[in-house]
């Protein structure tokens, strides 16, 4: 059949592209530009592609005159744009496709032709029709499968390439789809064409593959998941190979790093290749020359500055990846995303073993890859401290320099994420750091500097100040150690000791909110961060006028009815960049927290902006929001209240002793909470829910009333893994929970939950069936330490709270879980299985006192742990103490006190958790008002309790001491 005018035409320009002709080709393309760009050219082009005068096109009825260039591949991509276009058109996609059995017919006889350039086209034609072939020619995947594959086993290298390239594009497209197990058989191939291609440094094609594998890692696909060993292996191959470019490499890493965060579970299972992931890690590391506290310089970029021109540093390295720091990124994923159980061992056997090497290169990796795991295995790093911490020591006290540095970097990482544990090294850390601070090497000296902020910013004032004079004094001579510096350091110690002496708060006012005219986020972020500290820390004695509007940045002066000039701080959610509206959510929280009755006046402002700042996208806004929506709550108490709400436990059916205006304030700040209970980013969540739990316990069971049922069933949802912000794709994971690391925020949860049964009281009983079984799943043995020791403390909470209304559950719920508890590995668990069967004793009565000798004996162990083990053990034997006292309290006949008394009394006076002071210590009271006999007999152990108990430096409250002090008395 003739073709039409416009067909023939086209056919006649798209022959001109396939001459060999440059100038032929150029007139060509400028004749089509015009045509293409009307619609009408789409049956013209269907025509010519459907015609006889197509397939007489040199470039496929004579493969061996084709000649692959610019032009053939302009051509292919006009083809495949034309076949979208009439696709897309179809009302039926299949009989759209059976409508080109011609183009199949050409693509497969090119695929199979003698001419490796033919092939070459046909994998071309491929690649541009890829979404069109995912859309809509499903139909053919059987039979590209087969082309795919005789293509990555073609003799020609170019043919493979162009069938990698084309694959790739395809499996990238159907990622996420059921119908890439269709192809996934085919990845094995690729990654033989890729090595392949890798081992002649072809590096164009191992880039495609490794974007295609990191498409991949996300896919929910089990076929594509059986693929995952081959495909890290590949990257792993990748990343050690110094003969591939930077960028490639770190694209291999990405890759490693991106599966540990799909597939962490398979990952972790998989041992050899993990322990293989792991050398290549630790290798890397130590054979590279650069910083291997690279990250701590990278976010500080004056430190990194100081440390151009010493030892290690690589000013070519300078801004670029670098092999350090690609394998410190990897690891820290690892750690992050695989599960502790898989991860912390092998991690921590490999450092330890090259700490004791006698090649500084090795330990410098063991030290670093301790540093770097420190903030993804905090929890097991926090149990093994006793003995990871000497090797961290001895790493800072080395006679490398590079393994010094890398040791206070450790130390930091530490300092930091395994708190509170790591404060009982002070007397240890504080004096390495202190000589680090005198090290020749600066950047020794810097990283020594982040530990200090890092360790100081956590201890206690008691703990800091006898440490002010040395630091103080190191602190300024590296200050003036500085050449460029040392001038100035008079005249800057001068200006400082004058801004120490300001006492007039408005002098301090005016100063950060005139850091607010400025065009400058970081003064912006410092002058709300200003406000929040001075008011957290002058209270109502310091409240300024404050004014809520929708002019942020901008400051203006107003004055009292009395003359005085106070600032107004205005404060606009708008436009504010996210740094500077996290710190002005921050501000408003603490003004409303410490301003008491003056900010009513502001409130309904203030909670118009919280409230449409909720919404927004970022998750770092929200979770400000949360925190500081109930601290709007506080100011109506101070007002209308007296500062303090008195309620009854699970009184509902009185009057509620809520104020009009505290009722509106709290109906509208909970069921805001409420909603952000669902959003889809845990830390939100988590957020949400402590203020929830803030505004209960503040205002009483009447404040939950009006959201009770979508408050419990969110809760519920978050301790059943079914809440919007845990249903994340598992990308083929097919393991249960059993793997799962501890999710920090489920503690807020549990801690609400706890809270229900202190407002609700008995209410929450009828709850218990509902709610238990999900938090027992947290108990298993098989989950971490944190989550078996959340759980046991949230159904201590309920014992406590509930009393009686535990009868029904603890035969199967409670006994059981607190005596597994009891035996458990970790302080915590055990502390809070000892809290719940204490509490629970002294709830249920005489019902369960002839259970007293098994849990006796359950808790004697805990008596025998060494209290210099740090705070958590120490809390652990207190906790026992408590326990054992709220026994004898509730049903002292039970009691064999002969024996268990000099025990406990061996163990006192308590020496971390000083809320069971008064348990402890009435419970001997009310022996010793009996003169009860086993008591006497141990008159000079109870003597020397009740005078440690009640000497200055006891941390009993002064109320208790001058009891106890009555009672030493009589015991003279």
């Amino acid at each position: 059949m003739a073709l039409s005018a416009d067909a023939a035409q086209m056919a006649t320009y798209l022959a001109a592209l396939t001459h060999p002709d440059t100038n032929a080709i150029r007139q060509a393309e400028i004749a089509l530009k015009p045509i293409l760009k009307n619609s009408q050219c789409v049956p013209a082009m269907i025509e010519v592609v459907k015609s006889r005068e197509t397939r007489t096109m040199p470039c496929v009825t004579s493969p061996s005159s084709f000649s692959f260039s610019a032009s053939s591949q302009w051509c292919c991509r006009l083809v495949a744009t034309v076949c979208k276009v009439e696709a897309d058109g179809s009302a039926d996609s299949s009989q759209a496709a059976a409508g080109w059995p011609e183009l199949f017919q050409f693509i497969a006889a090119a695929a199979g032709d003698t001419h490796p350039e033919a092939r070459e086209l046909a994998f071309l034609l491929l690649g541009e029709m890829t979404e069109t072939i995912g859309i809509h020619l499903k139909p053919q995947f059987v039979t590209l499968v087969s082309l795919f594959s005789a293509g990555l086993s073609d003799g020609d290298i170019k043919v493979q390439n162009a069938s990698v390239k084309a694959l790739g594009l395809l499996l990238s497209y159907l990622s996420d789809e059921d119908d890439i197990d269709t192809f996934a058989p085919l990845i094995p191939p690729i990654l033989t064409v890729a090595e392949a291609c890798r081992a002649r440094n072809d590096e164009e094609i191992v880039s495609t593959t490794l974007d295609v594998l990191y498409d991949l890692c996300f896919s929910p696909s089990q076929a594509v998941a059986a693929h995952m060993t081959t495909i890290v292996k590949f990257s792993q191959i990748c990343m050690a190979d110094s003969n591939l470019e930077m960028g490639v490499r770190d694209s291999a890493a990405l890759v490693v790093a991106t599966m540990a965060e799909s597939r962490p579970k398979h990952l972790g299972r998989d041992v050899p290749l993990l322990t293989g992931l792991l050398e290549t890690i630790f290798n890397l590391i130590e054979n590279s020359d650069g910083s291997a506290a690279g990250a701590l310089f990278e976010s500080n970029p004056a430190w990194k500055e100081d440390f151009e021109g010493t030892e290690g540093y690589d000013e070519s390295e300078d801004g670029a990846t670098t092999e350090t720091g690609m394998a410190q990124g990897t690891l820290d994923m690892l750690a992050c995303e695989v599960p502790k159980k898989f991860i912390f061992e092998p991690v921590v056997s490999r450092c330890m073993s090259r700490l004791g090497s006698t090649d500084p290169k090795q330990r410098k990796a063991g030290i670093a890859c301790l540093g770097v795991i420190a903030e993804g295995c905090a929890e097991p790093l926090r149990e093994n401290l006793a003995q990871v911490m000497p090797h961290v020591f001895k790493a800072a006290g080395d006679s490398d320099a590079r393994v010094r540095e890398c040791a206070c970097f450790a130390l930091g990482q530490i300092s930091e994420h395994c708190q509170p544990e790591v404060l009982s090294y002070s007397s240890q850390i504080l004096p390495i750091v202190f000589a680090l601070l005198d090290d020749a090497n600066i950047a020794v000296q810097a990283t020594s500097c982040y530990v200090l902020e890092m360790f100081c910013e956590r201890l206690e004032p008691d703990g800091v100040r006898p440490l002010l004079d040395p630091l103080v004094k190191k602190l300024a001579s590296i200050c003036a150690a500085e050449e460029e510096f040392a001038p100035y350091v008079p005249g800057v110690a001068n200006l400082m000791a004058k801004l120490m002496q300001l006492k007039d708060e408005k002098t301090f006012l005016y100063c950060a909110c005139e850091g607010l005219t400025f065009e400058s986020t970081d003064l912006h972020e410092f002058a709300y961060a200003a406000f929040a500290t001075f008011l957290s820390v002058a209270g109502v004695s310091a409240t300024p006028h404050h004014v809520i509007s929708q002019d942020e940045g901008q400051l203006e002066k107003a004055e009292e009815a009395q003359g005085n000039q106070l600032m107004l701080l205005m404060i606009q959610m708008k436009k504010t960049k996210k740094a500077s509206k996290k710190g002005a959510i921050t501000a408003i929280g603490e003004m409303a927290a410490h301003s008491g009755a003056a900010f009513v006046p502001f409130l309904g402002d203030a909670m118009t902006v919280l409230l449409k700042a909720a919404d927004n996208w970022h998750p770092l806004i929200k979770v400000e929001c949360a925190d500081a929506m109930a601290s709007l709550i506080v100011p109506c108490v101070a007002q209308d209240h007296g500062g303090e709400i008195k309620w009854e436990k699970g009184d509902i059916a009185g009057a509620s002793p809520l104020s009009a205006n505290t009722t509106q304030a709290v109906n509208v700040i909970m069921k805001a909470l409420v909603v952000l209970m669902q959003d889809d980013t845990k830390e939100v969540v988590g957020k949400a829910c402590e203020s929830i739990q803030s505004i209960i316990e503040l205002c009483g069971p009447h404040s939950f009333a009006s959201v009770a049922n979508e408050c419990l069933e969110n809760t519920y949802a978050l301790l059943a893994k079914e809440a919007p912000c845990q249903q994340l794709e598992d990308y083929g994971e097919e393991f249960g929970d059993e793997d799962d690391d501890h999710d920090a925020f489920m503690t807020s949860v549990c801690d609400l939950v706890g809270s229900f049964g202190r407002v609700m009281g008995h209410h929450f009983v009828q709850y218990l069936p509902k709610f238990l079984p999900p938090i027992c799943e947290y108990a298993k043995s098989s989950r971490p330490p944190s989550d078996r020791s959340m759980a046991v403390g949230c159904l201590g909470e309920l014992a406590q709270e509930l009393g009686a209304g535990i009868s029904e559950y603890w035969s199967n719920v409670f006994y059981p879980a607190a005596i597994a508890g009891l035996a458990d590995s970790d302080y915590s668990v055990r502390r809070n299985a000892a809290f719940c069967i204490g509490v629970s004793c002294e709830g249920l009565g005489e019902s369960v006192a002839s259970q007293y000798g098994t849990m006796l004996q359950a808790m004697s162990p805990l008596f025998g742990i060494d209290v210099n083990d740090g705070d958590t053990a120490a809390a652990c034997v207190d906790n026992a103490s408590a326990a054992v006292a709220r026994m004898i309290t509730t049903s002292p006949s039970s009691v064999p006190l002969a024996q268990v008394l000099p025990v406990v009394l061996k163990a006192l006076p308590l020496k971390n958790d000083m809320t069971e002071n008064e348990t402890v210590y009435n419970c001997l009271f009310g022996l010793l008002e009996k003169n009860q006999p086993d008591l006497i007999a141990n008159k000079l152990e109870l003597s020397r309790v009740f005078a440690e108990a009640a000497s200055e430096a006891s941390n009993v409250d002064d109320d208790l001491k001058e009891k106890l002090k009555l009672a030493l008395q009589s015991l003279h």
